[in-house]
């Protein structure tokens, strides 16, 4: 899995009137290869890229300037996602959640602070984690947990397709990886717990969620979350755990 810049000859296809990403001058400063532009998807249709991939967990980053979702009605929901999403305008995050079987308006992060009031102004960092055992998705934007423990619209089992569409959009320096995003998302830890958010919905799929504090222990094996995350084992998984020694006493 890798990071691009988007360019029609990165595996991009179109569909629909004017779908195309085309080398445009807005470029996210940060983007790699430097010198490529970013992607521009015109109004009136979409643009994909396929992976393939047998990872449970996978995060797709990138950068954007939005364009706000302007119609009377909300899209027809893709019955066989997993995660849909799009921006009003007003400024918020509406995700589908296939739990509930309806539209979600974003206010607040998952931690009751107010998210920014202008999610249009200049590029902005999304990133998106989805756990295709549990079948949940969570939204971090501008590296702020957003949304956490959201229901895929379909169970599928792994992650094929990443679409943007339906307006003109501006995005970038896309990565899709199996690990956690550290390099790019960093150490941001909201619930003040020692645990950066990232590693947290990767491990946890929550950043508040039951046992997942600094000194709990959520998989039993006898290693708190923190000695998981400084080792760099999986919390998740009681079988990889740090290595435990014993006190030796000698006598000469």
């Amino acid at each position: 899995m890798a990071r691009q810049s988007q360019t029609a000859a990165r595996g991009w296809a179109g569909s629909g009137a004017g779908a195309a990403v085309v080398t445009n001058t807005a470029q996210y400063p940060g983007s790699a290869p430097p010198g490529v532009r970013g992607g521009l998807v015109s109004p009136g249709g979409s643009v994909t890229n396929t992976f393939t991939t047998s990872s449970n967990r996978i995060w797709v980053v990138f950068q954007t300037k939005l364009s706000y979702w302007e119609e009377d009605t909300m899209p027809a929901v893709d019955s066989n996602a997993t995660v849909q999403f799009c921006v009003n305008t007003n400024s918020r995050p509406v995700l589908r959640n296939g739990t509930t079987g309806s539209w979600q308006t974003l206010t607040n992060d998952v931690l009751g602070s107010t998210l920014p009031s202008d999610l249009s102004n200049g590029w902005i960092r999304v990133a998106i984690f989805t756990h295709y055992t549990n079948h949940t998705w969570a939204l971090m934007i501008t590296n702020r947990v957003a949304a956490q423990g959201v229901g895929f619209i379909s169970n599928v089992s792994s992650f094929t397709q990443f679409v943007v569409g339906n307006g003109e959009t501006m995005f970038d320096d896309l990565l899709v990886t199996n690990s956690v995003p550290l390099a790019l998302l960093g150490d941001v830890d909201s619930d003040a717990d020692q645990l950066p958010d990232a590693w947290e919905l990767h491990c946890f799929g929550s950043i508040n969620g039951a046992n997942t504090g600094t000194h709990n222990d959520f998989d039993g094996d006898g290693s708190d979350n923190l000695a998981e995350y400084e080792y760099g084992s999986d919390p998740a998984n009681s079988t990889d755990r740090p290595p435990r020694r014993g006190a030796m006493f000698i006598f000469m």
